[in-house]
C-alpha cells in the first residue's frame, strides 16, 4: 500500500473573520504627462480638458461652463465677466499642481506612465 503524501494542517478561522487582500486601483491607460501638459496649457486647462481626460466629467463640464459663461458676459458686463477668467485659472493652477505632485489621478485608477 502507498502511502499519501501529508496534507496540511487546516487553521480553524474566527466566525466573521475575513481575510484582507491588498488593495492595489487598477491601472489606466492614462498619461501623467500628458494630463499635465493639458492642465498647464493655458486654453486647454481653463476649458476642463484635464479634467476630461482623466475621468472626472462634472467637473470638466464646470470648467467649461465657467469658462464659456465668462465669454458670454465679458463684453455685456464691461469686463466683469473676467472674474470668471480668474478663478478658472486659478483652478487650473491648482489642478496642475496636483496632477505634477501626482494626488490629482485618473477617477478610480493609477496613472501608466508616471513623472517620479
Amino acid at each position: 500500500m502507498e502511502s499519501k503524501p501529508p496534507r496540511p494542517k487546516k487553521t480553524k478561522k474566527a466566525k466573521g473573520e475575513v481575510k484582507k487582500l491588498p488593495v492595489t486601483p487598477p491601472q489606466s491607460s492614462k498619461s501623467q504627462i500628458v494630463a499635465l501638459v493639458l492642465a498647464a496649457v493655458f486654453l486647454t486647462g481653463m476649458l476642463g480638458v484635464s479634467r476630461f481626460y482623466l475621468g472626472y466629467t462634472g467637473r470638466g463640464l464646470l470648467y467649461l461652463g465657467l469658462c464659456l459663461f465668462s465669454f458670454a458676459t465679458f463684453f455685456f458686463t464691461f469686463g466683469l465677466g473676467g472674474i470668471g477668467y480668474l478663478i478658472a485659472l486659478t483652478l487650473t493652477i491648482i489642478d496642475a499642481v496636483h496632477i505634477f505632485r501626482g494626488d490629482l489621478k485618473p477617477k478610480g485608477r493609477e496613472y501608466t506612465v508616471k513623472l517620479k
